[in-house]
């Protein structure tokens, strides 16, 4: 990533922030593309978060913006991500920046938008857990895949044992699996199964509004992560 925009870098790092601490049952979309449902048209987001994803009468959906400027965040960034969890329909939101916000920004935020201050210096020191995705070498920042995990599987409602680490690229978007067994990463192409070196097969279900990445089991089938379709 060394010849990378510092604000690509900012985002991306951050988006590894998100990963890393995410909750059970999470699925992360980084640098995502939603259709917004007053607009009509793709909005880019920075980071996505769908909880509870595996259960589709409880998802909900918070997005988080990066913001690494001089200036502190004022009242117009703050209404104008606002607008944005609206047309997206997010239930909650994140702006995340390195200078601060003003007092304005604060008030206005409320309780549905959350303010948090993440230094780039900060970012930088802390190691990733990443590897370079093969799709996206013709682009022009690359693409990137963050891993995070590893979250326990819910399987018609039992705790399954974790077996890998979960990423996407935030480039292609292609979904991405590290195996905790034999420590192979791997891609897994939108169309073709892949097999890890412990025999584990992973291949991507569509449905009519996300894409699903599956694992082949003796226990059947399980779904382990999703992407919104757009």
């Amino acid at each position: 990533m060394d010849n990378d925009p510092k604000w690509k870098i900012y985002e991306r790092a951050v988006a590894w922030f998100t990963m890393e601490n995410a909750s059970i049952n999470s699925s992360i979309i980084p640098n995502a593309f939603l259709v917004g449902s007053i607009s009509g048209t793709k909005r880019q987001i920075d980071i996505v978060v769908q909880l509870d994803w595996q259960d589709r009468e409880t998802t909900r959906r918070i997005i988080i913006d990066t913001k690494r400027r001089k200036r502190k965040l004022d009242i117009g960034d703050v209404e104008q991500f606002e607008g944005l969890m609206k047309d997206v329909e997010a239930h909650h939101g994140k702006l995340v920046c390195t200078n601060g916000w003003t007092a304005a920004a604060e008030e206005r935020a409320g309780k549905k938008i959350d303010l948090e201050i993440i230094s780039f210096e900060e970012v930088l020191s802390d190691p990733h857990s990443i590897i370079l995705c093969p799709h996206c070498e013709s682009r022009p920042h690359g693409g990137v895949v963050f891993f995070w995990g590893p979250p326990p599987f819910i399987f018609f409602g039992l705790e399954v044992a974790t077996l890998v680490f979960l990423g996407k690229c935030d480039g292609c978007r292609r979904f991405a699996v590290s195996c905790c067994g034999c420590g192979e990463a791997l891609i897994v192409d939108n169309s073709q199964e892949v097999t890890c070196g412990c025999g584990y097969i992973y291949y991507v279900d569509e449905e009519d509004y996300e894409r699903v990445l599956c694992l082949k089991s003796p226990m059947g089938e399980i779904p382990i992560d999703g992407c919104p379709l757009t």
